[in-house]
């Protein structure tokens, strides 16, 4: 039986390498269900999901509260995809258009297709004055491809990425996860060859692995050649938004007091809506001229 989705970082010194490791069933068919995605928008959303959180796992300290956002735009049928992650394993998705397959009257899962030509972008927030931004083309619109290519531009580290993730006949995701395999300096060329070549062999299928109930471990011990790993550390990964009604009345605060004045008029209220979990706060008319108060004292 597979354990609670988690995030694992784990070394061997055979080959000196780092390893992220990523089991994430639970928290991608949570989201992928929170947005009712169609079978395209699933596999993109959690393929996404699995490459924000190894990302997180190579770029933010251990039980931080630093984060990491993956964002991919294109002129495909989804147009938008976001995953955000943070060091205490808390995950959260968006889904610019989660009916891609009806748009598309796809008949297969075609990633590349439904999202098109476009740009992916990585935002690090690591607690300094400004976050990290890096924006790239999208040289396959295939996201382990693209988000390798992400790591080999900006970060310069070699680096070997594998998602996988299975649908039922339902369309509903009965497995998650991925591996990524990042050198140390002094690690051979020839190490990323050789793994990469295990990867992507005959013999190892990491989607396989996953369908026949084997947690990621197994997948990894593979891919080593059953070469000894040291495990450092485990991450517990949850489905987890970070919006609240406190911090979007703090919104409210930001918006020009005529703005408000016209929800007042014309609504006798507001009613704000996150978009990565599909809440509805409501504010009413009491509420929203507090807030107009406030400023004017401020």
């Amino acid at each position: 039986m597979q354990k609670d989705d988690f995030l694992a970082r784990i070394e061997c010194q055979d080959y000196n390498i780092r390893i992220f490791a990523a089991q994430t069933l639970k928290l991608a068919s949570k989201i992928s269900g929170i947005h009712n995605t169609a079978p395209n928008a699933t596999v993109a959303i959690g393929r996404l999901l699995n490459a924000a959180i190894l990302l997180a796992g190579s770029s933010l300290k251990y039980q931080s509260r630093q984060s990491i956002s993956v964002k991919i735009s294109g002129t495909g049928h989804i147009k938008e995809l976001t995953a955000q992650v943070d060091g205490m394993g808390n995950v959260r998705g968006y889904v610019a258009n989660p009916l891609a397959d009806i748009d598309a009257r796809a008949e297969r899962i075609d990633i590349p297709g439904i999202i098109g030509n476009g740009f992916l972008t990585v935002d690090k927030d690591l607690g300094l004055k400004e976050p990290y931004k890096t924006v790239i083309p999208l040289y396959h619109s295939d996201i382990a491809m693209d988000v390798t290519q992400y790591l080999a531009e900006s970060e310069q580290i070699p680096s070997a990425l594998m998602i996988a993730l299975n649908l039922g006949k339902e369309g509903e995701i009965i497995s998650s996860g991925g591996i990524l395999i990042q050198t140390f300096p002094g690690t051979p060329d020839s190490v990323i060859t050789e793994i990469e070549e295990r990867m992507t062999g005959s013999s190892f299928s990491l989607d396989e692995t996953l369908r026949q109930g084997k947690d990621i471990y197994a997948g990894v011990s593979e891919i080593l050649g059953n070469r000894p790993m040291e495990i450092l550390s485990e991450t517990p990964l949850s489905a987890n938004c970070r919006c609240s009604r406190e911090m979007l009345k703090n919104a409210l605060h930001t918006i020009d007091r005529n703005e408000i004045q016209k929800m007042i008029e014309e609504d006798g209220g507001a009613e704000m809506h996150c978009s990565f979990c599909n809440t509805r706060y409501e504010f009413t008319e009491a509420e929203l001229r507090s807030i107009i108060q406030q400023n004017n004292i401020h």
